[in-house]
């Protein structure tokens, strides 16, 4: 059932277990925001036995275990700083994210956006 908040459900249980299934590879840490707030917190990738048809298992994501019908977005770094070694400058490289875009793609069609330094992925719509 959809809150009455958003128009639209975008992702079901299963697109939810397969995308958490492979952020580890990429990101141990990103950003995950609840329907009840939408304030993006610091959440963590879960490891695979936790994965549960409804939800992730204790912890979870961001501490407790969390339905992923609870889940409004999560949000991932596009670029990390590089320094380079000689110079000391500091550069932004995509190539993670690209990766993790390229692995995304994989597992079907999903809600995302890439905007401004960061890559979202959406399950609801307003």
């Amino acid at each position: 059932m959809t809150s009455p908040k958003y128009t639209a459900k975008l992702m079901n249980n299963t697109k939810w277990r397969e995308l958490l299934s492979i952020i580890g590879e990429y990101y141990q840490s990103f950003e995950v925001a609840y329907i009840e707030r939408e304030k993006f917190q610091i959440g963590y990738a879960p490891k695979p036995e936790m994965l549960k048809e409804k939800y992730v298992a204790d912890p979870g994501i961001a501490g407790g275990p969390a339905e992923y019908s609870t889940i409004y977005a999560l949000r991932f770094p596009r670029f990390q700083s590089v320094r380079n070694p000689v110079s000391g400058v500091v550069s932004k490289d995509e190539s993670l994210g690209k990766e993790f875009l390229v692995a995304l793609a994989t597992i079907g069609q999903l809600p995302l956006e890439e905007k401004g330094d960061f890559i979202y992925i959406y399950g609801y719509q307003k």
